[in-house]
């Protein structure tokens, strides 16, 4: 665990990451690329109709990349599929039957997936890249990183519709893992190399009459992907991330977190939410575990039956937001007199870093927040198992916390009957203290779709600087800085870009990786050498996509910029007031309910459809 120190009153808690023992490894991290190839029908019918077809395809692209690209290693991973059925026959009468059946099944699928983590730890040790078919299951296999949905890597169904049906596609996915501080050098020349092959070569393939053959292509849903893992110990054992090193990563991606969006996409922003948008969320779901507490001790109390209950719990929570108003008004009064902002998320994750397993709870929030299927623009992938707890003891349903289902029973018309079926302890239970969360690995699900070399390089680097600084700091130290960047950026004014300049000198980011940065996310129209240069794309079949793809991609990164800044001036990046979370709060609970009454009407129609079928035959 990492060293805890107090040398003033003020920072009670400051956390210290400890060094490296003797003979461990330091971190490392693994580079994930998405892809699509596509080709033209017609001229190969192992590529179009064979039954392995989506085999041969990787062929192209294995094949390609060993004649091209022959001084970087590059290897084959086919995942072996779990199969239910074991090829016995079984006569499966009782339930008693079904369950030892089942219990067959799960020890068998514990036989295979160790042994596939077995067989891909030989690929992540061996030095080489790994081209592989992108998952098109619910679940992926082993390797990918974590936070995986069924579309990642795969066409979006306008992208689809604009491939038309003369083409085919087939996604695949190329990671290089545990690259190391000693291996950046070469991991930049491989990944020029390798897009290389992509962008001239296999792009360049033309049969003699029809012109383009194939296309490498990276769309909506293409993003990179990459994972930091703390290395082995000295012994080669696995290790956790430190409590000390994750702290320190919090506050500075939630500082910085205004100029790191300008180098993001809005669709990006929908798929990943930023670090102030779940912290908000986070702020929702506290407010409704208070308002649950308010129900909890008006069950426990006498107040007489159905009805008046419900007229007590009426004046309880009118009562109560009466207060979240004073406090938001009280609060306000106070900022003016000491002419101070109002609070920023930074500050409020510093606060919580600072409380005894404030930081533990914070993660394990995230953690909860991600098994119920939505995703941050960070994720810290933990021990197996640890997953299954929830933040703050609170009891976890599908849709949200407990606390919904209180409100909307209460709002339903002739709801009484329903409260009553409510069942709540009258006192929560209470809360144990926990360990840290084995942190395995950080995930950065970044904006990045792009074949180009360089803003890809950059953007390695930009994380790979921020995790270290975060390694190398004690925490007192990094929230000096940060704090005196945060005030110097206010006082000055400045702009996103001219923030990130100031942190990337701050943790040792070179300025020409900030330039690339720069370039990439520059307006259509600003062309910096052959980086920004593109050839008109030739009226072929593959220009539809291939326009839309690269202007719609361009449009995103030239509304960064406004986005940011309307983002910033309804107070994005600042703590909400406690009445504008509770507004939140209810208009949560109301798009649920009509999502729900949409839901029973769709049912009734089917249902009415089924009957009204039935009723002609």
């Amino acid at each position: 665990m990492a060293t805890l120190l107090s040398p003033s009153a003020q920072d009670s808690r400051i956390l210290s990451p400890r060094a490296f023992e003797p003979g461990s490894s330091g971190p490392t991290f693994t580079l994930q690329l998405p892809f699509v190839l596509l080709g033209r029908k017609g001229l190969n019918a192992a590529l179009d109709k064979h039954s392995q077809r989506h085999a041969k395809r990787l062929e192209v692209v294995y094949n390609a990349l060993q004649q091209f690209c022959a001084e970087v290693p590059v290897q084959v991973w086919v995942a072996r599929r779990f199969d239910e059925d074991d090829g016995k026959t079984r006569t499966v009468r009782t339930e008693e039957e079904r369950r030892a059946l089942r219990r067959e099944v799960e020890q068998r699928r514990k036989v295979w997936l160790r042994e596939e983590q077995e067989r891909w730890r030989g690929y992540e040790q061996s030095g080489a890249w790994v081209l592989r078919a992108t998952d098109t299951g619910s679940e992926p296999s082993v390797g990918i990183l974590g936070g995986w949905k069924e579309s990642d890597g795969l066409l979006t169904e306008q992208e689809q519709d604009l491939k038309g049906n003369r083409i085919w596609a087939a996604a695949f996915t190329l990671q290089r893992c545990a690259v190391g501080r000693n291996d950046m050098e070469r991991l930049g020349r491989e990944v020029e190399s390798l897009l290389g092959v992509f962008g001239q070569t296999i792009n360049g393939f033309e049969h003699p009459e029809h012109g383009a053959m194939f296309k490498v292509v990276v769309g909506e849903r293409c993003e990179v992907k990459i994972a930091f893992l703390p290395g082995g110990g000295a012994q080669g054992e696995e290790r956790d991330w430190e409590e000390a090193v994750v702290g320190n990563l919090l506050l500075l991606l939630t500082a910085f977190e205004r100029e790191l969006l300008v180098l993001s996409s809005p669709t990006n922003l929908l798929a990943y939410w930023p670090l102030s948008r779940w912290l908000t969320h986070r702020a929702v779901c506290q407010l409704e575990r208070e308002r649950k507490g308010l129900w909890r001790s008006l069950r426990g109390g006498e107040v007489g039956g159905d009805k008046r209950r419900r007229r007590e719990w009426g004046r309880v929570v009118e009562t109560w937001v009466r207060n979240l108003e004073r406090e938001d008004e009280g609060a306000g009064e106070l900022k003016r007199l000491l002419e101070e902002e109002r609070k920023w998320w930074w500050e409020e994750v510093d606060d919580v870093i600072k409380k005894e397993e404030g930081l533990g709870v914070l993660v394990r929030d995230m953690v909860g927040f991600e098994r119920r299927g939505r995703r941050v623009a960070v994720r810290f992938c933990v021990v197996e198992g640890q997953e299954e707890d929830e933040s703050s003891g609170a009891k976890k349903e599908k849709g949200g916390t407990d606390g919904y289902e209180i409100e909307e029973a209460q709002n339903e018309d002739g709801a009484e009957d329903v409260v009553d079926e409510i069942s709540l302890p009258p006192t929560p239970p209470p809360e144990l203290p926990q360990a840290f969360p084995q942190i395995r690995s950080i995930v950065f699900n970044t904006p990045l779709r792009t074949l180009s070399a360089p803003p890809i390089k950059a953007y390695i680097e930009l994380l790979c600087r921020l995790v270290g600084f975060s390694c190398e700091k004690p925490y007192g130290e990094v929230r000096k800085k940060v704090k005196g960047l945060r005030e110097a950026a206010g006082e000055m004014e400045e702009a996103p870009l001219e923030t990130l300049s100031k942190l990337a000198d701050m943790i040792g980011v070179s300025a020409k990786t900030i330039r690339h940065l720069e370039r990439h996310w520059d307006p259509p129209g600003q062309v910096h050498g052959k980086e920004k240069e593109k050839p008109e794309a030739k009226e072929d079949l593959f220009a539809p996509l291939l326009k839309h793809i690269v202007r719609s991609y361009e449009e995103e990164k030239a509304y960064m910029p406004t986005f940011t800044e309307r983002y910033e001036s309804v107070g994005g990046f600042q703590v909400p007031a406690r009445t504008k979370v509770y507004a939140l709060m209810m208009a949560e609970e109301e798009a649920r309910k009509d999502e729900r009454q949409d839901q029973r009407e769709e049912a009734d129609e089917d249902e009415f459809a089924k009957h009204f079928k039935g009723g002609r035959q």
